[in-house]
């Protein structure tokens, strides 16, 4: 989603679905290339994964609390209406793509 105050600052909003991710908001700052820290209307069932990294901290434009990961967020869009997510708590940046793969730990979400 986008913080309801700027539209431009992007947030990661979790419960408790995602192993390793405590429920929060998570914020980053969109790069307009490539595959780390991507804008998720750039996001696409491509068969790509995608890195966070370097997540924001203080609050969003609109106030509220951001966390802190402990560690990289990877996702992936399956298809159209699938969204796979993991976090990697063994790193801090995202390095190369090569290295990027989900474990059994990556939880799916369907919409």
């Amino acid at each position: 989603m986008h913080d309801y105050v700027e539209p431009a600052e992007p947030v990661i909003s979790t419960g408790t679905s995602v192993p390793r991710l405590r429920v929060g908001l998570y914020s980053f700052t969109p790069r307009a290339s490539g595959r780390v820290n991507r804008d998720f209307s750039q996001v696409t069932p491509d068969g790509q994964i995608y890195c966070y990294e370097a997540f924001r901290t203080g609050r969003t434009a609109g106030g509220l609390n951001l966390g802190q990961p402990p560690g990289i967020v990877l996702l992936a869009l399956a298809d159209p209406y699938t969204l796979r997510i993991e976090v990697q708590t063994d790193r801090a940046v995202c390095g190369e793509p090569a290295g990027w793969a989900f474990t059994s730990a990556a939880t799916a979400f369907e919409r």
